[in-house]
């Protein structure tokens, strides 16, 4: 259990790192990432921090549905 919140956490902390790389990086240079930021950084920065913040209640949510 604290091994995949660290994983999640290096995940997430990974992502915001190449976002405030696009966030400082010259326009120009900046183009080839927009597409790879708005598909996939994006939707994975907020589904791991979503999860981080509300691990506790999807784990009883998905116990219950398991049983």
């Amino acid at each position: 259990m604290r091994r995949e919140r660290a994983v999640v956490r290096a995940v997430h902390i990974g992502l915001a790192v190449l976002v405030g790389v696009y966030v400082y990086l010259p326009p120009a240079s900046a183009s080839g990432l927009r597409g790879l930021l708005t598909v996939v950084v994006f939707p994975l920065l907020v589904l791991t921090g979503a999860y981080l913040w509300q691990r506790a209640r999807l784990r009883r949510l998905f116990a219950r549905r398991a049983s």
